[in-house]
């Protein structure tokens, strides 16, 4: 197969158009494939809300390989900083990080696919240099998915519905993409995932995540300053009791702008909370009184739960995180769940999942991205004749343990029993030599 995939141009379709999909679909259409991404989405431009991340080593090499862009879209921070109970620093430690807001991310990699313009991008510039002959490209919005299969000629044939408003359930409006190679990237519910993985599940992490974002000029000048001390932006822990575990950092505020004083300040609040409590069935139904086990949908926080979350607010973090939250018009609210998908490759290697549908990663230590990164530039390697596809699933499976278990320390740290973190300790023990005899193991059947 791997010869296959490097010798002639490959018609690729990716299922699910958010980063992850188009990191793989940059890659792959650099390389000379045809790419066609199927999302789910019937808006072709995304609302911008704001979601902060760190866009990790992984993440900023491929924007070295990839992006012509010359307008800086991260903020660079060399430090965490620990805050007591009085917002005072009382520790720091060396941490550099690449942090980011949501939709800066995502308008610059559609850019870098397909040209789109925006207000984060204006003008947008080709990914590499025009005399490089690049593949077709489509971002294909209002397509859901419903099923992959193998045909008898080793041609995967991509099932899908409409998903524009009126059209679901309306006859002839689905359809069937036929592809050489096919990249899920559509997350832990992916439908291709669960025909092909049906005993796969989610499993609830035992905390909800909720965050709330201002702007700079719309907090105190003690804040501000403490958001950039030694004028550099930097990611600090917060103070908070109980089982929580909050962080906050500067990241680009309006279009993208990195400008000072016209950046967001982002906190998010991780809380130990039992599923199924009665605290947990309240914060999660929205304002029309639906109850959702995964996130509140946006715009739609009950009066209720958002008087609660900010009450928290007030009782358990210091004063600037106090101060930052309280102020947030509409704070996000979602559960964390863990999902591992243990086998990555399917139908004769011509199917592979990355990103959420390979790990739904834990949010508490900032890796998502950075780990979507690096599956698509070890990808890049497969379809180079570097590796083979068995490699790249070592590969990924080694790094995604790491991120996971980095994420699952710090989140039993703050947020479970002195216990249940001595275990996690033990269990990344013994899986130093388990990752060894899994990676011989695969290797030797490959």
């Amino acid at each position: 197969m791997e010869q296959t995939l490097k010798e002639r141009k490959l018609k690729v379709v990716i299922v699910g158009g958010s980063l992850a999909g188009l990191l793989n679909g940059i890659m792959l259409s650099n390389l000379g494939h045809d790419v066609h991404i199927l999302e789910q989405s019937h808006k072709a431009i995304r609302e911008d809300f704001a979601a902060g991340m760190n866009i990790g080593f992984n993440g900023k090499r491929f924007f070295a390989d990839y992006d012509r862009h010359k307008s800086d879209f991260y903020l660079s921070s060399k430090y965490n900083y620990v805050l007591d109970k009085e917002s005072n620093p009382v520790h720091r430690f060396p941490v550099p990080l690449f942090l980011t807001r949501w939709p800066a991310l995502y308008y610059r990699l559609r850019a870098m696919f397909d040209g789109t313009q925006s207000p984060f991008i204006p003008s947008p510039q080709p990914t590499r240099a025009l005399e490089v002959k690049t593949g077709k490209v489509l971002l294909d919005p209002g397509k859901r998915v419903i099923g992959a299969s193998l045909s008898s000629d080793g041609v995967v044939r991509v099932e899908y519905e409409s998903s524009m408003p009126g059209e679901s359930k309306v006859a002839g409006t689905g359809g069937t993409v036929e592809a050489d190679f096919v990249v899920d990237s559509s997350g832990a519910n992916s439908v291709v995932l669960h025909q092909h993985r049906p005993n796969l599940k989610k499993d609830y992490s035992g905390f909800v995540g909720w965050r709330g974002a201002v702007a700079e000029s719309e907090v105190s000048e003690q804040t501000r300053q403490l958001f950039r001390k030694e004028e550099s932006p930097f990611f600090i822990t917060g103070y908070s009791s109980g089982y929580a575990f909050c962080v906050g950092y500067t990241m680009p505020g309006e279009n993208g702008t990195t400008e000072p004083g016209k950046r967001y300040l982002n906190v998010i609040v991780y809380q130990a909370v039992n599923e199924g409590s009665t605290f947990f069935n309240t914060i999660m139904t929205d304002s029309d009184g639906h109850f959702h086990r995964g996130t509140l949908p946006r715009g739609k926080m009950s009066t209720a739960t958002r008087d609660i979350l900010k009450d928290l607010a007030k009782s358990t973090l210091d004063p600037a995180f106090q101060e930052i939250f309280v102020k947030t018009e509409e704070p996000f609210l979602t559960a964390i769940f863990d999902c591992f998908n243990p086998n990555l490759r399917a139908l004769n290697d011509r199917l592979v999942w990355v990103g959420e549908a390979a790990t739904l990663m834990r949010p508490t230590g900032g890796r998502a991205f950075d780990m979507c990164a690096e599956q698509s530039l070890l990808l890049r390697r497969v379809m180079q004749g570097e590796i083979t596809l068995a490699e790249w699933e070592v590969a990924v499976h080694r790094a995604r343990m790491d991120a996971y278990y980095f994420c699952r320390l710090l989140s039993d740290y703050y947020l479970s029993s002195r216990l249940r973190y001595l275990m996690t300790v033990v269990e990344v023990a013994v899986l130093g030599r388990a990752q060894r005899f899994w990676k011989w193991w695969t290797a030797a059947r490959a």
